[in-house]
C-alpha cells in the first residue's frame, strides 16, 4: 500500500490546484495562470480531445453548449456545440458556410462566396460586390464580362479614336438623339448610345496657286462609328422614311482613373438632322470593340459648338451663305 502511495506521488505528470487553478506540466514546477481553470504546459505533448465518430458524437446526451469532440470520420476534425442541450448544432472549426473566401484546392481556385458582404478596395462604402477608388489595371488578356447589357465606365486603348488616352485621363463620347434612346445606360447619359468614332469637317473651296476662294464653305457630314443598341433600327427607320430628327448632341468627357470621375468638356450639337448613310460593319472579327457596329452619316441644318470650360460657343448655318 505504501509503495502504490509513493508511485501516485512520483508520477511525472504532477498536477497541482492553487486557487481553484489547475496545472498539469511535466515538470512539476508549473504555475497555473490565474485567468485559466485549466493550464496544460507541455514542450513534447499535445492536449488529446476525446475522439467520436459521427454517430457517437450526434448520440451524446444532451451535449453542453460549447462541447468540444474530434470527429474521426466523414468530414474529420473538431466540432464544437454551438447550440443548446436540447437541439445541438454541431460546427466543425473548418466551416465556410460564413467564410467571405473560399478555396477549391481540386480546382486550385479561391473565390469569394455567395453571401451579402461586399469587398472595397480603398474604401469602405463598397457600392457593389467589388468597389475600388482607382482604377483597375489588367496586365494582360483584358476584361471579360458575361452576355449582355454591362454598365460601366469606359477605359480603352490609345490607338481607338475617341478613347485616346493622355498621361492623366481617357477620352469618351456619347450620342444621345432626342427620341432615340441608345443603350448604353452610362450613369448621367442613360440612354445615349456610345461612339468608338467620329469623323466630322468643314472646308472652303478654292482655286489652287493663289486663285483665292471659289464658293461658300462646305459642312461635312458627321459620321460616327458606334455598337449596334436599340438605337440601331430607329436610325434605319429614319434614313428609309426621312423624317428627320430635331437634335444629336455629342458629349465629349474625359474621366479621371483614380477618382474614376467623369467631366464633360465639350459639346457638338445638330439641329433639324437627317440620316444620309447607314452601314452595318461586322468584318472586325476578334475586335470586341470593332465587332459589330453601326456606321453612320448624319447631315444637318444648324451646328453649334460648345467648349465647356471657359463658355466658349459658336453656331453655323450648314445651308447658309
Amino acid at each position: 500500500m505504501k509503495l502504490i502511495v509513493t508511485c501516485l506521488f512520483s508520477v511525472i505528470m504532477v498536477y497541482s490546484t492553487i486557487a481553484q487553478n489547475v496545472a498539469i506540466s511535466d515538470d512539476g514546477t508549473y504555475t497555473a495562470d490565474n485567468s485559466a481553470m485549466l493550464d496544460v504546459k507541455s514542450t513534447s505533448k499535445g492536449l488529446l480531445i476525446p475522439r467520436l465518430n459521427s454517430f457517437e458524437k450526434d448520440n451524446i446526451p444532451l451535449p453542453a453548449h460549447g462541447l468540444l469532440i474530434y470527429q474521426t470520420d466523414g468530414e474529420e476534425g473538431f466540432y464544437y456545440n454551438n447550440g443548446t442541450p436540447s437541439a445541438p448544432e454541431w460546427i466543425t472549426f473548418t466551416d465556410e458556410s460564413n467564410a467571405l473566401w473560399r478555396k477549391d484546392p481540386n480546382k486550385n481556385v479561391t473565390y469569394l462566396s455567395g453571401n451579402s458582404d461586399s469587398i472595397g478596395i480603398g474604401t469602405d462604402s463598397p457600392s457593389a460586390r467589388l468597389s475600388t477608388d482607382g482604377m483597375i489595371e489588367a496586365m494582360s488578356d483584358g476584361y471579360k464580362f458575361p452576355d449582355g447589357s454591362v454598365q460601366a465606365t469606359a477605359v480603352f486603348p490609345a490607338n481607338f479614336s475617341g478613347y485616346e488616352s493622355a498621361a492623366d485621363r481617357r477620352w469618351v463620347i456619347a450620342m444621345c438623339a432626342d427620341e432615340i434612346p441608345g443603350s448604353w445606360e452610362y450613369q448621367g447619359f442613360e440612354e445615349c448610345s456610345k461612339v468608338i468614332d467620329l469623323e466630322w469637317g468643314i472646308y472652303v473651296p478654292y482655286e489652287p496657286g493663289g486663285g483665292g476662294v471659289t464658293g461658300n464653305r462646305v459642312h461635312k457630314p458627321i459620321t460616327v462609328i458606334k455598337n449596334i443598341d436599340k438605337a440601331t433600327v430607329r436610325y434605319i427607320q429614319e434614313l428609309v422614311e426621312g423624317q428627320g430628327i430635331n437634335e444629336i448632341e455629342f458629349h465629349f468627357f474625359w474621366i479621371n482613373p483614380d477618382t474614376q470621375q467623369k467631366q464633360v468638356y465639350y459639346v457638338i450639337t445638330i439641329g433639324d438632322v437627317k440620316v444620309i448613310d447607314f452601314n452595318h460593319d461586322v468584318t472586325h472579327v476578334g475586335n470586341e470593340i470593332f465587332s459589330h457596329v453601326d456606321i453612320i452619316s448624319f447631315a444637318y441644318e444648324i451646328i453649334h459648338w460648345n467648349w465647356l470650360p471657359d463658355g466658349i460657343e459658336f453656331q453655323d448655318n450648314a445651308i447658309g451663305p
